[in-house]
């Protein structure tokens, strides 16, 4: 999968932890989110991830970055 390739700090199946010891998660995919083009929004790469208790979140790349990878 192209777009998991290009961040592969972060891909599918990875178990995360959110910010500031939020809640764990795994990460289910990748995809380009189309902006708003009239309102002037890029298109931006976001990941989805599967966090317990909370459902599915989508965070953008820019966020994804910043979660941190639990250890193995």
């Amino acid at each position: 999968m192209k777009i998991a390739q290009a961040s592969p700090q972060l891909l599918p199946g990875d178990k995360i932890s959110m910010p500031n010891s939020g809640p764990t998660g795994t990460v289910i995919r990748w995809y380009v989110q189309r902006g708003a083009k009239g309102f002037g929004e890029p298109d931006e790469r976001v990941c989805e991830v599967d966090v317990a208790g909370r459902g599915v979140c989508v965070f953008s790349e820019a966020f994804a970055r910043r979660l941190d990878r639990l250890p193995s």
